[in-house]
């Protein structure tokens, strides 16, 4: 299952995974999202996730791959992902590479991946932060 939440105050559109990973879910909920209003960060939660079910290789690509010929709608955009173990972090990873891949004059994918959420919205809320004044 999948449950969603628009951040209006950080721009930040967070889904959050909650048991089983499905590959066909994931797809839709990104499809769904670039097709509506679209927010400057996502955060991808599988801190809730079944740590021993995960997305396969193959499946792994295509959501890399979908997402990079999306980028390009969200040229400021930032996505990041909260992963809480090691098998997670590398089917990240791997995600990361694939999104990150040259070809076909898709824009790059900027992500970001953190153990934990809390670590993600305090990236998001450093990165807003104006810059400060030389004095």
């Amino acid at each position: 299952m999948i449950t969603i939440y628009l951040d209006k105050e950080l721009d930040t559109l967070i889904y959050t995974v909650v048991g089983d990973v499905v590959y066909a879910e994931i797809r839709d909920v990104i499809d769904t999202y670039y097709k509506g209003k679209l927010t400057k960060y996502t955060i991808g939660d599988y801190s809730q996730a079944n740590p021993t079910k995960h997305l396969s290789g193959e499946e792994t690509q295509q959501l890399g791959l979908q997402v990079k010929s999306l980028a390009a709608k969200r040229p400021n955009g930032i996505d990041l992902l909260v992963v809480p173990g090691i098998v997670q972090y590398g089917v990240a990873r791997m995600y990361k590479t694939y999104s990150e891949m040259p070809g076909n004059g898709a824009q790059k994918l900027r992500l970001r991946i953190f153990n934990k959420k809390e670590d993600a919205l305090a990236f998001i809320r450093q990165n807003e932060q104006p810059p400060k004044e030389d004095k």
